[in-house]
C-alpha cells in the first residue's frame, strides 16, 4: 500500500510542467508583463518647476525684486513647458508655490523681504518691500547681518481660484497659448506674486544672495495638433528658398503621360442570355 502510493506522487511529478509549485500555490502567467495602456488623457494636471539665481555684490540702495504673474507665464516657461506645448495648446496656472531663500552677505546692514500677491499694476509700483507688509496674506522677515548663518526662508503658496475670486476654468482669459507665453503679461489688473530685498535702514547699502524656486501647478488641456508638412518647420529662408526653386524646375520638367486606353467589357455567355 506504501509502496503503491509512493509510485503515485512520482508519477505526478513526474508529468508535471512549468515551475514545481505545491498544490495550495498556483502562479498564472508569471512570466507576462502588463501590455494594456490608458490612451493619452485630454487633460493633463501636474506641477513643473522654475529656478532663478540673483547675486547683488556690487553694492546698492535699490531694492532687488521679482514678479511672478499668477495667470501668465510673462515669457518664462518652466521646465518642460515648451515640450508639453507641443501635445496641448492651452494651459491654465491653477497655484504656484514659492521658495525665497534670503543670504545677507552684508556685515553693516540687515536685510528685509517680503512675498505678497497684488494685482500686476500695483506690483510694478512697488518700490520698497515694507509698502505690503500690511497686506493681508504678505509673508515677511528680516535677515541679520552677516555672520555666516545669517539667512532666511519664505515658503508660500497662492491659489489662483482663492486670489482671484472666481473659478478659472470658467473664462477663456486665464487660457495661455504657446504664444501668449512667450510675450510679456498683458492684463494688469489680474493678480501677481511679488518677492522683494531691500536694507532695513532707508538708503543704505547691501549686498545678498536671493533664490527663488517657483513650482507651477498647471492643468494642461486641448490637443495641439502639430503642422502635417514633410519640411522641418526650423528651416532658414535660405534653404527654403533652395527648395522652392528645386521644386519649380522639377515642375517645369514634368511632361503629362499619355492617357490609358479604355478596354472593352467583353461580354460572357451569361450576360447574353440574361440581355435576350
Amino acid at each position: 500500500m506504501y509502496k503503491s502510493k509512493q509510485s503515485k506522487s512520482r508519477r505526478k511529478n513526474k508529468n508535471r510542467k512549468g515551475p514545481i509549485n505545491n498544490g495550495s500555490l498556483r502562479i498564472n502567467n508569471q512570466y507576462l508583463e502588463r501590455s494594456r495602456f490608458p490612451p493619452l488623457p485630454k487633460e493633463l494636471e501636474f506641477a513643473l518647476t522654475a529656478y532663478y539665481h540673483d547675486e547683488r555684490t556690487g553694492g546698492q540702495t535699490t531694492q532687488a525684486e521679482r514678479i511672478t504673474p499668477l495667470c501668465e507665464f510673462n515669457t518664462i516657461l518652466p521646465r518642460y513647458g515648451a515640450e508639453l506645448y507641443q501635445i496641448y495648446r492651452h494651459a491654465r496656472i491653477m497655484a504656484i508655490d514659492i521658495h525665497m531663500e534670503i543670504v545677507n552677505t552684508s556685515s553693516t546692514e540687515p536685510l528685509i523681504c517680503a512675498v505678497g500677491c497684488l494685482p500686476l499694476a500695483n506690483c510694478n509700483a512697488i518700490t520698497n518691500p515694507q509698502t505690503i507688509v500690511s497686506v493681508p496674506g504678505t509673508a515677511y522677515k528680516q535677515v541679520g547681518l552677516s555672520t555666516g548663518m545669517s539667512r532666511a526662508t519664505i515658503s508660500k503658496r497662492f491659489v489662483t481660484e482663492k486670489m482671484l475670486g472666481e473659478l478659472t476654468i470658467g473664462s477663456n482669459t486665464y487660457l495661455q497659448t504657446y504664444s501668449e507665453a512667450l510675450s510679456a503679461a498683458v492684463w494688469t489688473e489680474l493678480p501677481a506674486i511679488y518677492a522683494g530685498v531691500i536694507a532695513a535702514r532707508n538708503g543704505a547699502t547691501w549686498t545678498g544672495i536671493i533664490d527663488y524656486k517657483y513650482v507651477y501647478h498647471i492643468r494642461w488641456s486641448e490637443y495641439s495638433i502639430p503642422s502635417l508638412g514633410l519640411k522641418p518647420l526650423n528651416r532658414s529662408p535660405k534653404l527654403m528658398e533652395e527648395d522652392k526653386s528645386e521644386s519649380e524646375e522639377v515642375v517645369d520638367d514634368w511632361v503629362q503621360p499619355p492617357p490609358l486606353p479604355k478596354l472593352k467589357k467583353k461580354l460572357n455567355a451569361s450576360s447574353l442570355s440574361y440581355a435576350r
